[in-house]
């Protein structure tokens, strides 16, 4: 993923294009949906409207967590998630992204 930083009174902004913020996207709901089902297509669907509406701080606040009030994890998903969640919580997408895209399937 290829990100612009965007100087803004000295706050530094990421700035992603559409399509690897969607490529992104669909690879989270890899790991947390399984791919093709209705459940994965629902969930991608309401996260790209979101994402659309330009409301990404409340994906990344859903994917820093691993578990709340109604949230169910089984042990492999949650396992699938973390390498996301601390590249997220790190900073360090970037450089993460590869070892979390390649995890082999559950």
């Amino acid at each position: 993923m290829q990100s612009i930083p965007l100087v803004v009174l000295g706050k530094s902004h990421q700035v992603v294009d559409w399509y690897h913020a969607k490529e992104h996207l669909i690879a989270a709901a890899r790991l947390m949906k399984q791919d093709g089902t209705a459940a994965y297509t629902r969930w991608l669907k309401n996260r790209e409207t979101l994402l659309y509406q330009g409301h990404a701080d409340k994906i990344a606040d859903e994917l820093e967590k691993t578990g709340g009030p109604g949230m169910r994890w089984s042990r492999q998903g949650a396992e699938n998630l973390l390498p996301v969640r601390a590249a997220v919580l790190s900073g360090r997408f970037d450089q993460m992204w590869d070892a979390a895209k390649n995890l082999p399937p559950s």
